[in-house]
């Protein structure tokens, strides 16, 4: 008879993260199916699943450390150790940190896939590198983290209650492709209890077709679009008085603002009718309670994107959608979790030991004002005033990205010498291609790292290339960037295949390769996940049982008790923080 099991975790493929059970048998993955008792997904899972055990056993994957021998992208690779990798890789880092600083360093990584971003945060603070953090954060979520903090401290955009809502704006999302578990979840709901939906798209989509209004825009007039239903909202009186009286500052200037954008003006600038769009905006504000489930086109819109999504904040805010159900809940890190806390990635990070003056150093610091170290400064002591824990940091900030192709081929601002890349491939989702390929071949680039799982183009121009563990060969245990107090774990389903290694070992790796010995005293991340339950009581091998550990208590509306962290400790509709960084 085979040696069967069945291990619980998360599936990884998006951020989603179903609860899944893998079906290993003489330790080899064979299957995997929808966990039933997950209390979040409860047993939804997509195709994505059905392919992973061949996506897994691809013959493609890395298993082995390799090291260059021929020149960047002959595709020439000698097989290495770890360890002489690492030790070899180390000593070029802190050559090159004598020489021309820690900022010397940087980072390009993915977008979140249940891996915590924390190692490299700690890393990057204890070898006193400014966080110059390159990711395609920048057209996906970094700037929506941003603004909602100017505007409300707390990021309310993820944690959104579809399910319960009665109106469903999808606002440059298609779920019918992109988020296949919220798509579900609308069908049901349109079909059981007629849930109006709107979309803003210029593509008719699946999405578009079930919709009860779809505003076909012409793409990029998004914030024209915004302050439009602002307009109708405001000037119709259609907003929640009460919240706004005694939970906002800045109404007046934000009226007044609005006027310049009446249906008529945007039907001009977004191309659709004026009619339309006062349909549209009464819906959202009427049919309550209503929600925007996050898209990521917005991101990805350039200069008006930011302020598409503060209209958008705007809107939940003065609508009175924040802390109820069907709208959009507020999640906070730092709640009690069995009656201690969970460590935060931000208590991990370390931030307190990076001082201003290194700060300031980040790339971009006084050019994404917002996104950089320069406003995450600003808004962190109200959101750790609020919280009691360290602010947020892991993903909340970024460096800017176009700069550092360019600091790599003219040293300036300051040469780049070194980047460390991991579940990352900008060669596929940088601007500018081209840059980036000259910029990744240069001799001036001194130091490549890549942990991947397969040979990506960005990979065949390092000079090293460790091999990553996927989902299925890693321990998860995780708050989700901080964005809230409710943790997820699960278990590997095998041991890494080849010498692949998690993204915890590989920093802790490079970190005692660099000196950082003490300050990493978990060996696995298994250790490590032990370390932040401590607090509540709980064993990791606990809370894989249990999939999910739940806050003791959640406070839809905790406002009411602590304000919101911002300086005023209200929602800032004239947003105090933008003033400041001169926007």
């Amino acid at each position: 008879m085979p040696d069967q099991q069945v291990k619980k975790t998360s599936c990884q493929y998006c951020s989603n993260m179903c609860g899944v059970l893998v079906h290993v048998e003489d330790g080899k993955v064979v299957r995997i199916e929808g966990n039933r008792e997950h209390p979040l997904s409860r047993g939804f899972v997509c195709e994505r699943t059905r392919i992973a055990p061949k996506w897994l056993y691809h013959p493609d994957q890395l298993m082995y450390p390799l090291k260059r021998v021929g020149q960047r992208g002959e595709g020439k690779w000698q097989r290495v150790s770890w360890d002489d990798a690492l030790g070899e890789i180390g000593q070029r880092l802190l050559k090159l940190k004598q020489e021309y600083g820690p900022e010397t360093l940087g980072f390009f990584e993915g977008t979140w896939r249940g891996n915590d971003y924390w190692p490299r945060g700690r890393f990057a603070t204890l070898f006193g590198n400014p966080h110059n953090i390159f990711a395609p954060g920048v057209i996906c979520g970094i700037n929506d983290m941003a603004i909602n903090m100017a505007v409300m401290g707390d990021v309310t955009t993820y944690a959104v209650d579809t399910p319960r809502s009665n109106c469903v704006v999808y606002w440059g999302a298609d779920p019918s492709e992109s988020s296949l578990r919220n798509w579900a979840a609308v069908r049901r709901i349109q079909r059981d209890r007629g849930v109006k939906v709107i979309v803003v798209d210029p593509r008719q989509t699946k999405t578009a077709d079930i919709a009860d209004i779809w505003l076909r825009i012409r793409p990029g007039t998004d914030t024209a679009l915004a302050l439009g239903w602002l307009n109708v909202i405001i000037n119709e009186g259609l907003y929640d008085k009460e919240f706004v009286e005694q939970w906002t500052v800045g109404f007046d200037r934000l009226k007044g603002r609005v006027q310049e954008y009446p249906p008529e003006k945007v039907a001009e600038i977004t191309g659709c009718p004026a009619g339309q769009i006062e349909a549209a905006a009464r819906m959202y504000a009427t049919s309550g309670p209503s929600s925007m489930p996050y898209g990521v086109a917005i991101d990805q819109l350039g200069l008006n994107g930011t302020r598409t999504e503060q209209c958008k904040i705007i809107m939940r805010a003065i609508c009175g959608y924040l802390g109820v159900s069907g709208g959009h809940l507020i999640t906070r890190p730092g709640q009690p979790v069995n009656g201690g806390k969970f460590v935060t990635e931000a208590e991990l990070t370390r931030m307190d030991l990076l001082p201003m003056e290194a700060r300031r150093k980040q790339m971009g610091f006084d050019v994404c004002r917002l996104v950089s170290l320069k406003g995450w400064s600003l808004m962190s002591e109200h959101l750790e005033r609020v919280y009691g824990v360290p602010a947020p940091v892991t993903v909340q900030i970024q460096a800017h990205t176009t700069m550092l192709w360019r600091s790599i081929l003219t040293g300036k601002p300051y040469p780049v010498k070194a980047l460390i890349g991991w579940g990352s491939n900008p060669l596929a989702w940088a601007g500018n291609v081209k840059l980036v390929y000259e910029a990744l071949k240069s001799n001036n680039l001194d130091l490549h790292v890549v942990q991947e799982l397969f040979m990506t183009p960005s990979a065949q121009l390092a000079d090293y290339v460790l091999p990553a563990a996927s989902w299925m060969e890693r321990d998860l245990c995780t708050n989700m960037m901080d964005f809230g107090s409710l943790v997820q774990a699960g278990e590997k389903a095998v041991p890494p295949l080849g010498e692949r290694r998690d993204v915890y070992e590989f920093f802790r790796g490079l970190a005692l390769a660099v000196g950082q010995e003490e300050h990493w005293p978990w060996k696995t991340l298994e250790e490590v996940s032990e370390h932040r339950l401590k607090p509540t009581g709980i064993s990791f091998r606990e809370a894989v049982d249990r999939c999910v550990l739940f806050p003791d208590t959640f406070d839809m509306q905790p406002w009411k008790q602590t304000g919101f962290p911002t300086p005023s400790g209200k929602v800032e509709l004239y947003s105090s923080i933008l003033e400041y960084l001169d926007y």
